[in-house]
């Protein structure tokens, strides 16, 4: 066991210093962030260019904008306790400026969060108009395919729910343990890199993210800490925008979607940097988001012309049933051809 230990370290070591093969993967890295701002930009110009598609985005950007207008002034109203009761505290006892620099970076940073949190809430909520300047750009790219996932059942209110809800309960947990070790004395230097670790591990294993943890032993955080954010933020923005559009409809199983995922996972990097980049200057850059939604078709179109290992079941309508013909095969009332093939 010993040996068999060190010939696989051995071969470990070897296959990471081979300069040719790290040589291929920066190519390949490379090509592929070129190929997803390629695709973007294709998507964008063709959304700005077809007339059908432009109107259907110039109707979502009033609902948009009034639901970043009324989402700001919930927000405020949501904070003015806070800010009240720090008030009242201040008037018995000496606040220092930290504290009071403190709780206006919350109160600025929940604020400048509206527009992404309206843009959750209208993805989840509102996701009619979105689909339509999807589909209205895809039929101009790839009208089979718009065709194809047009013929499948599209996924319930209901549903949408539970995905956000799921969602946000995993974003708490993490933020209820930076929260948690932020509290304790000796642990709150290092809380933020721990933080920073469990996700890195989560997403690509526990090499990089004892790599992330490490940076900020060497006094490289705030770089490792801008790296994750824009690398896993561009990620998380093309897998949410192909997610909405694409993926569900395709129904595929947990263990090749991830595999999906990882395959294109440098194409998305690509094709959600300038996405990312655009949506962080406050308030204006999320009312591209419809724009965002019909690039998507550009994206969706590239993955089912590359993917087909793991999507070409859907080629077949009759492999995939409603929920109500689901429900008839198990009673019996319809026969399941999928067996026959």
């Amino acid at each position: 066991g010993k040996e068999l230990g060190e010939s696989q370290l051995t071969s470990l070591v070897k296959e990471v210093s081979d300069p040719n093969r790290i040589k291929d993967q920066l190519s390949h890295f490379a090509g592929d962030i070129v190929t997803g701002v390629g695709l973007l930009f294709k998507g964008c110009k063709t959304g700005i260019s077809d007339a059908e598609t432009r109107r259907l985005h110039k109707k979502l950007l009033i609902p948009f904008i009034v639901a970043i207008v009324v989402s700001f002034i919930v927000v405020k109203l949501l904070l003015l306790p806070v800010l009240g009761v720090m008030w009242l505290v201040s008037l018995t006892t000496t606040l220092s400026d930290s504290t009071w620099e403190y709780a206006h970076d919350i109160s600025n940073q929940f604020v400048f969060g509206v527009p992404f949190i309206t843009m959750q809430v209208m993805r989840y909520f509102y996701f009619e108009p979105f689909e339509k300047v999807f589909f209205s750009c895809l039929r101009v790219q790839d009208n089979a395919l718009a065709e194809r996932l047009l013929s499948y059942e599209p996924r319930s209110g209901k549903k949408n729910m539970m995905i956000m809800l799921k969602k946000t309960y995993h974003l708490a947990k993490l933020g209820l343990v930076y929260a948690l070790l932020s509290s304790i004395p000796v642990v709150k230097a290092i809380a933020l890199p721990i933080s920073e670790y469990l996700v890195m591990h989560k997403k690509f294993g526990v090499k990089v993210g004892l790599l992330y943890f490490a940076a900020y032993g060497i006094g490289l955080g705030v770089y490792a800490h801008a790296v994750q954010s824009y690398w896993l933020g561009s990620r998380v923005l093309s897998g949410e925008l192909i997610g909405a559009t694409y993926l569900f409809r395709c129904r595929l199983s947990h263990e090749d979607n991830s595999k999906l995922t990882k395959k294109f996972d440098s194409v998305f990097l690509g094709f959600g940097l300038p996405l990312f980049v655009a949506f962080a200057v406050p308030y204006i850059g999320c009312l591209s988001f419809g724009i965002a939604f019909a690039a998507a078709s550009s994206l969706a179109s590239y993955v089912d012309n590359n993917c087909r290992e793991y999507t070409h079941t859907i080629d077949t309508p009759s492999l995939l049933y409603s929920t109500r013909q689901e429900k008839q095969i198990k009673t019996g009332l319809l026969s399941d051809s999928r067996k026959d093939i």
